[in-house]
């Protein structure tokens, strides 16, 4: 037609697959952003509170990581401190349950308290358990993919061979 002559760069068959792709684009940029604003911190805090802890046990030329000490007692306090925050929140809930904690009008800035503290408890064990579980998937995957500095075999022996190149690396830095 004459008068959407000059109305687009692109003929009018087109139309339809550019809907099509503004529609995915848009789609898909808003989950991608927040995975990556997500897993960007995430990976940055793990190098900087476990990533010397994770090098030691990968690392070590005598032990398994599976029988570093080290990691052994940070799962350990880890779990540990899971358990205290789930048993928490399981004490909380009983006590709103048994009515120490009632949902009256009297009582409403109580209630309002024990059920935000519980429910703070309950989200920091499921995050901090999925943290805790991703550095011990990190440390799996590494160790079964490149294998680790303890093996006798090529694979050990390349971990060692990186294992030295990033402490002569680190030393003259």
């Amino acid at each position: 037609l004459p008068d959407e002559r000059g109305s687009s760069c692109l003929p009018r068959i087109l139309d339809f697959p550019i809907f099509v792709g503004a529609m995915f684009g848009s789609l898909t940029a808003t989950p991608m952003l927040l995975i990556i604003h997500t897993l960007w911190p995430l990976v940055f805090s793990i190098e900087l509170f476990h990533g010397d802890m994770l090098r030691r046990a990968w690392c070590n030329p005598t032990d398994a990581p599976t029988s570093s000490s080290e990691v052994n007692s940070w799962f350990w306090n880890s779990t540990l401190l899971i358990a205290i925050m789930a048993f928490s929140s399981i004490f909380l809930a009983c006590l709103i349950g048994i009515g120490l904690c009632p949902r009256t009008a009297q009582n409403h800035r109580k209630y309002l308290y024990s059920r935000s503290v519980r429910h703070i408890l309950e989200r920091s064990a499921i995050c901090y358990s999925a943290y805790v579980l991703s550095i011990g998937l990190i440390l799996f995957w590494q160790c079964m993919y490149w294998g680790y500095a303890a093996r006798n075999d090529t694979a050990g022996a390349w971990v060692r061979y990186l294992c030295n190149h990033y402490i002569n690396e680190e030393a003259a830095t």
